[in-house]
């Protein structure tokens, strides 16, 4: 009879093994199943990262509190770039015409530009006679805050400047620079 029993334990230990190693497996099979291909990379990523970061030993600094000034006209008039680097979207056909610098949901294309089709179809009809002189347009396509600083900075000042908003007129009222 001990033959028995002991069959019976080495039949039960044997089952038990078997058991663990297919829950073993069972369970790395599935261990994603339930999240989605981004999920399981992004928790992959943010295990390497944090691997890279320990490697680095990044250090943090206190932060730099300091004043920006944005009234010295001639470091703003360095700093931006060649007025001829903004796209001119609207060309005039006469040698004698307006500058116009508009904002870009203006002077875009499609259905952010009611301006530069405005201008095109002016500039095809002959634009403006004035004392004899025919007018065109050229509109030039500058944001808003950038052509606020162009002509605060008296870097490059158009005849006329159509921005986003009045706030950017304001701006210019405030720098001293009086427009209509």
């Amino acid at each position: 009879m001990k033959k028995s029993n002991t069959g019976k334990k080495v039949y039960v230990v044997f089952v038990a093994i078997i058991s663990l190693v297919v829950m073993i497996i069972g369970l790395a099979a599935t261990k994603n199943i339930g999240r989605s291909e981004s999920d399981v990379n992004k928790e992959e990523s943010l295990r390497k990262l944090s691997k890279m970061v320990e490697r680095i030993e990044p250090k943090e600094s206190e932060p730099v509190k300091a004043i920006v000034s944005s009234t010295d006209k001639a470091n703003i008039s360095r700093e931006l770039p060649d007025i001829n680097s903004h796209e001119v979207v609207v060309t005039p056909k006469t040698g004698n015409y307006v500058e116009i610098y508009s904002s870009p949901e203006k002077a875009g294309k499609e259905k952010d530009g009611w301006l530069t089709e405005t201008a095109e179809k002016f500039n095809n009809n002959g634009g403006i006679t004035v004392n004899g002189v025919q007018y065109n347009v050229l509109i030039r396509n500058v944001s808003s805050g950038q052509s606020v600083d162009y002509i605060s900075s008296g870097k490059a000042v158009p005849d006329a400047f159509t921005p986003s908003s009045d706030l950017w007129k304001l701006m210019l009222d405030a720098d001293g620079v009086k427009s209509t």
